[in-house]
């Protein structure tokens, strides 16, 4: 868990910005070492193009936005918990796995600790008095804290901007707490959200920094452009425009959203959203009977359907409701907490607005990028040798099981890195690349 995430959702009076950076005690002595934050003098302009990829990640978009420096249409708020989660996970994993790339003014990172001791334990019948009958002594919470190093440190540009993150995010969420903020997401605050909506965001972002940062190296200048920029948006400066990120593109030859996959898109939800989940577990696949209420202009609004989970009380039917904004899926509803707006994935969301959920039909599956490059793979010369009998209902049968799997981003990505990246990555027993255990059983079904 994160170090910095638990003060968020630890007692308020441990605020983060309390938090004091110690100066490393004897940095390493490396001359070419420079900050990959520091202050940019003058109006920040273009640089170089860096290979920049965050494919398959759930905040791909917003974090290839991020690099690009396209701040105008991120849709994270800056002073959100989420994006709090983001740039603190992002600190504490490079600071764990990059230590070498470092600069020679590190910082360590700190935590508030309570001073009060534990209270030992006692066996209570009741809760209330111990064994004897005396009254236990109610633990009143903390009355003073600590500072202490966590032994990890940091860039110390991005550590005042996870400080200044943390502290605004607080607020947002005590202002959350009485009902009176909505957020950049424009959903509706409601204290018993609070809680779920904290799981979700925590879910969704777990281990993704970490795979951000194996995606591109510690010392890549893709990375080092992703991070001056983060701090840049962290701070609300000006962006500096960087290109050569892995993009997604929109598949123009699919239908409108409209005409959507939406039992498919639910189920998507539906699992993803599951994770977080503490007793019930959901059946994949289960998602039945969805109603579609649309707008005037043909745009859906709403989304009802039932499902099946197992839990204690064995298996259930529940109800599923899905509120969209703008044409966007906004808040899911489930039937066991009506009221209570659990947050959709944003990978799925971008999916969604990117035709990922169209009705594909076989001739369009065959004009994906994906399986371009898997036709192009198997009828070169120089790697046909590697094709199996029926090449392409292999590459038509990969395609067709991606379509729920891949993002349009990792359709152009691996189509277009057939062998290198896919063939002999993802379609290995074994790889490194993130991605793999979400798309290898794909590969391996195929292939029987």
């Amino acid at each position: 868990m994160r170090v910095l995430a638990l003060c968020l959702v630890a007692p308020l009076a441990a605020s983060a910005a309390a938090q004091t950076p110690r100066p490393a005690a004897r940095p390493a002595p490396r001359s070419a070492a420079t900050s990959a934050t520091a202050p940019v003098s003058g109006k920040p302009s273009s640089a170089a193009a860096a290979h920049f990829t965050a494919a398959g990640l759930n905040n791909e978009d917003d974090l290839v936005r991020i690099y690009s420096g396209d701040f105008q249409s991120i849709h994270l708020d800056r002073d959100g918990s989420e994006f709090m989660l983001i740039i603190s996970g992002y600190m504490e994993d490079f600071g764990n796995e990059c230590k070498q790339f470092l600069p020679p003014n590190k910082v360590e990172i700190t935590v508030q600790v309570c001073n009060d001791a534990p209270a030992p334990y006692v066996y209570s019948p009741d809760g209330v008095h111990d064994s004897y009958g005396n009254l236990l002594p109610q633990n009143t919470g903390c009355t003073s804290w600590r500072t202490e190093g966590t032994g990890v440190y940091a860039d110390p540009h991005l550590y005042d901007a996870v400080k200044s993150v943390s502290a605004k995010s607080q607020v947002n969420l005590v202002k959350n707490m009485f009902g009176i903020s909505t957020g950049k997401s424009g959903r509706a605050a409601n204290p018993l959200n609070i809680g779920q909506q904290i799981t979700d965001q925590l879910t969704s972002v777990v281990g993704e920094t970490k795979a951000l940062i194996s995606a591109n190296g510690c010392g890549s200048p893709g990375l080092k452009n992703f991070q001056s920029n983060l701090v840049r948006f962290a701070n609300g400066e000006a962006p500096v425009e960087y290109a050569g990120a892995v993009v997604s593109a929109p598949v123009a030859v699919l239908p409108g959203i409209r005409d959507a996959d939406f039992t498919r898109l639910l189920d998507d939800f539906v699992l993803d959203n599951s994770r977080g989940w503490m007793m019930n577990r959901y059946q994949p696949g289960s998602i039945s009977d969805p109603i579609v209420s649309h707008d005037p202009a043909g745009s859906p609004t709403r989304i009802m359907a039932r499902y099946t989970l197992s839990g204690p009380n064995g298996r259930q039917t529940g109800r599923l409701t899905v509120s969209f904004k703008d044409g966007v899926p906004n808040c899911l509803y489930f039937s066991d907490a009506p009221d209570s707006c659990r947050l959709p994935s944003q990978r799925i969301i971008s999916a969604y607005e990117k035709n990922a959920y169209a009705r594909y039909t076989a001739a369009q599956v065959r004009q994906s990028p994906f399986a371009d490059g898997c036709n192009a793979f198997m009828k070169a010369p120089r790697t046909s040798r590697y094709a199996p009998s029926d090449p392409e209902g292999y590459c038509q049968c990969l395609s067709s099981g991606y379509q729920k799997v891949m993002t349009p981003a990792e359709e152009v990505f691996y189509g277009q890195n057939f062998e290198a990246k896919f063939w002999r990555g993802i379609a290995q027993p074994r790889s490194d690349d993130p991605a793999w255990p979400r798309l290898n059983p794909v590969a391996v079904s195929c292939m029987q």
